[in-house]
């Protein structure tokens, strides 16, 4: 008996000890610029309502999505953004807000809008799992108005 528990006592004492992963607190910050906007003459505001009579013309919804575009692989090139796949190299694009406003800024021409009020902005990973892999994405909506 005591040989059965001397046996088990090492095998306790080391299961004991075992560490667990948790995530490290980080702290993120950013903005996001609405000049490209303004300079376009688009009255851009987060609020849902403004001071001044306005004509509504519709809502507007732009979403941009990451993904991966072929490359040629080339002596010095960074290894770390390029992936080897069965279709050759490629390398992952993440979306960029001047995409994202460029659209906004189609949209509220083909409306005839002068500005986008209860503008809201979000960045989200997305898991597609057709392809395995989380792609990045941002989302834009709002209200198209005339001044």
């Amino acid at each position: 008996m005591k040989l059965k528990l001397l046996l088990i006592m090492p095998i306790l004492a080391l299961a004991s000890c075992t560490t667990v992963n948790v995530p490290a607190p980080k702290q993120y910050a950013s903005t996001i610029d609405y000049a490209y906007l303004s300079q376009k003459g688009i009255f851009v505001t987060e609020s849902n309502s403004v001071n001044f009579d306005y004509e509504p013309l519709g809502s507007i919804y732009v979403e941009c999505t990451g993904g991966w575009v072929k490359k040629k692989y080339k002596e010095g090139d960074d290894m770390e953004d390029i992936y080897m796949t069965t279709l050759g190299s490629v390398k992952y694009l993440p979306p960029t807000f001047e995409d994202a406003y460029q659209l906004i800024l189609s949209e509220v021409k083909k409306l005839r809008a002068n500005g986008v009020i209860n503008l809201k902005i979000r960045t989200v990973s997305e898991y597609q799992s057709t392809y395995k892999v989380y792609v990045d994405k941002i989302i834009i909506t709002g209200m198209c108005i005339r001044k």
